[in-house]
């Protein structure tokens, strides 16, 4: 039996329960790893084997299938009693879960159909198309799929043969230098037109492009906009009937943008579960013992904004591995289990997810920072002495820095922490980093549950309105005039006993000044990035969800804004970027 696939129209479905088999693979053996006496745990590993070798030998994949055999053999004892588990076991068991994953990946990558056309003028050219497909196979992996070789070896003239080719670049060009091939064609979504039949048969699900999706979105952001334009209009004509025709609109608008959102909608399980593998091979690579503890993974988000923050996922977590938690004997010496702990928490907040990595492990030394702020020119020696731990942790977020002098493999507590920042602004998203040295660090990312719809506070400055998105707001307040300080001439204000800086939005947009009427002013408490200030406004209007447009080319380089959107009265309401507005 050879190692390739019955048939086409069964790989991608053998291809993705394989998949779906080697993610719970992977936790599965993590947690044997760590309880070895479970065995509900050998035996589901045992039986998710025992099905890959089924499955692998319908499809003719030989080596897939013995692999899977020569583990079950492995196995066998183990359930029964008479082995225990060792690390040979899960060493051989991960190895043979990463021969499976690359085998699929690479299958994934190896067939490319190819069309190829002789010219008419070509005498025999079944015959001469044998010879040429012979010569192909020398170079990589070839398969003649349309007409069968007892067609092409039959007495009917046939100028046109579809093929399966690994390399597709390569056949191309070696079928330049034939003289008799008119032309190639790389065929690109056959399979859709045979996924029509039978359908009662297949799965009801339906794969969707994520560009089809954005169009959706932003079509339901139209009418959320005309439904909002429609309600501010009706109020100001008092129609009664109108005004109960809008309300059953509103609600089956609605309805759609809950389909929407829906649809959309991933677990995070599809990053989280990459984790459990992913720690238990870089801990075993640093000698370190670890227990990573997953909560959450069941909360669902926007499928872009999986993407978005799988990358910052994985460097926080490598960070905790590499330079959170200690070696198990300094661990020891500071009175520590040799076991250090990595916590992955997701939650629901108002109006987004929250995201909290956290490890137990030497936290992050501030007077380190410090030092290498003053080497790096970044302050002055009598400035960081007034720095409070949270200004000197934000030091953290700037490119490049780092408190270490080497440079890990791996990553360095604090490197990359900017890419980090970066990606949760390009969301709309926060990030704030707590840390206790000796005892841990703690880094909470907040992100909206859509880039499309999100909800912002809406505030007036002048005769103007503006957006800020509720991701970066603590709390709305007020202010007394005579209650503000000033050190070095800035504004600080003391709110339950925490000075804040305060910040007038009329300066920062340039705006003509305040007049000095009333005493209580209108605020905002916001926190980026761990640092917390206080933004003075003329008024404080409401919350509630906006749609957020992107902003027109002649206004897109100004940092204050990150984006537009329209309010019920038809009117466009810039939305603040809160990160640069205090920059």
């Amino acid at each position: 039996m050879k190692d390739n696939p019955v048939g086409e129209e069964y790989k991608k479905l053998f291809e993705s329960e394989v998949i779906a088999y080697l993610n719970n693979l992977n936790n599965l053996v993590v947690e044997l790893e760590r309880h070895p006496e479970r065995k509900d745990v050998i035996d589901e590993i045992f039986r998710i084997f025992h099905t890959i070798k089924s499955m692998a030998g319908t499809m003719g994949y030989e080596k897939m299938s013995q692999l899977c055999h020569r583990i079950e053999d492995m196995l066998f004892p183990v359930r029964n009693g008479e082995e225990r588990v060792s690390q040979n076991l899960i060493d051989e068991i991960l190895r043979g879960i990463d021969f499976i994953e690359n085998f699929i990946s690479g299958e994934k990558k190896a067939f490319n159909k190819l069309k190829i056309t002789l010219k008419k003028d070509t005498p025999l050219p079944g015959a001469r198309f044998f010879t040429i497909l012979n010569n192909l196979k020398s170079i990589t992996d070839v398969e003649l799929l349309e007409p069968g070789i007892e067609e092409l070896t039959g007495e009917e003239d046939i100028f046109q043969f579809v093929i399966s080719a690994g390399d597709a670049e390569k056949v191309q060009e070696e079928l330049n230098k034939y003289s008799e091939v008119e032309g190639v064609e790389l065929l690109i979504g056959e399979e859709k037109k045979q996924v029509v039949k039978d359908e009662a048969k297949k799965p009801r699900e339906l794969r969707v492009d994520i560009e089809d999706l954005d169009a959706l979105q932003n079509i339901l952001a139209e009418l959320v906009i005309t439904r909002e334009r429609l309600k501010e209009l009706i109020k100001e004509r008092g129609d009664a009937d109108l005004n109960s025709a809008i309300e059953f609109h509103s609600r089956a608008i609605s309805d759609l943008q809950n389909i929407v959102m829906k649809i959309r909608m991933v677990p995070l399980s599809n990053i989280f579960d990459r984790f459990p593998r992913y720690v238990r091979d870089l801990a075993k690579n640093l000698g370190k013992k670890i227990n990573l503890k997953i909560a959450g993974s069941d909360i669902e988000l926007d499928r872009s904004l999986i993407e978005s923050i799988s990358d910052p996922l994985h460097h926080l977590v490598r960070n905790a591995v590499d330079h959170g938690i200690e070696a198990p004997e300094e661990r020891k010496r500071m009175g520590k289990n040799e076991e250090g702990t990595i916590e992955i928490k997701a939650s629901r907040e108002k109006g987004f997810i929250k995201i909290t990595i956290s490890d137990d492990g030497r936290g992050i030394d501030t007077d380190s920072i410090k030092i290498m702020a003053i080497k790096k020119g970044l302050i002055k020696e009598e400035q960081a002495a007034r720095l409070s731990e949270r200004e000197l942790i934000s030091f953290l977020f700037l490119p490049g820095f780092s408190t270490r002098e080497e440079v890990s493999d791996l990553s360095g507590r604090g490197v990359g922490l900017d890419v980090v920042r970066e990606a949760m602004r390009k969301i709309g998203g926060n990030v704030e980093l707590h840390s206790v040295q000796g005892k841990g660090t703690t880094i909470n990312l907040y992100i909206p549950l859509t880039m499309a719809i999100i909800k912002a506070y809406i505030i007036r400055v002048e005769n103007e309105f503006y957006a800020i998105p509720l991701t970066f707001l603590i709390e709305t307040t007020s202010v007394d005039k005579n209650r503000i300080s000033f050190i070095h001439g800035k504004p600080l204000v003391i709110l339950r006993d925490e000075v804040m800086p305060l910040y007038d939005l009329r300066k920062i947009l340039a705006l003509k000044e305040r007049n000095g009427d009333g005493t209580d002013m209108p605020t905002l408490v916001l926190n980026v990035e761990g640092k917390r200030f206080i933004l003075l406004v003329d008024e404080l209007i409401t919350s509630g969800d906006i749609v957020v447009k992107h902003l027109p080319v002649i206004i897109r380089d100004i940092r204050q804004y990150t984006g537009v959107t329209i309010m019920g009265d038809g009117y466009p309401c810039l939305i603040l970027d809160v990160p640069n507005l205090v920059q």
